[in-house]
């Protein structure tokens, strides 16, 4: 295996927003941009849950970079990865939906 190719493709995945892919879906991770600008995916543009997904493959990645010796990305990688905490309310105790105000949103009739 080429170790060095892997890290730059996971990387990638984590750095740059993905793209539609011919065969249907997306490749990479689709609007990246829009979460690391805001710390957390609002709800304008996608579910929450896109948050969760996204820190955690953060984190994936930053011990990758650990373990490859790229310090600098694993250690802002590690910081990104700890955006899931944008997405918990701890008014309600759950993770809920935020706006683009960084408001949270909590509707009972959510998945009904």
């Amino acid at each position: 295996m080429d170790w060095e190719e892997i890290y730059k493709a996971v990387l990638k995945n984590v750095t740059e927003p993905g793209a539609d892919h011919p065969g249907g879906g997306n490749a990479g991770n689709p609007l990246l941009d829009i979460y690391i600008k805001y710390g957390y995916m609002p709800r304008e543009y996608g579910v929450i849950s896109k948050t969760l997904d996204y820190a955690y493959d953060d984190w994936c990645v930053a011990m990758m970079s650990d373990a490859v010796g790229d310090k600098e990305t694993g250690k802002m990688l590690k910081q990104r990865s700890e955006n899931w905490r944008n997405a918990f309310n701890p008014a309600t105790g759950y993770v809920t939906m935020r706006d683009n105000f960084a408001a949270h949103v909590f509707d009972r009739t959510m998945g009904r």
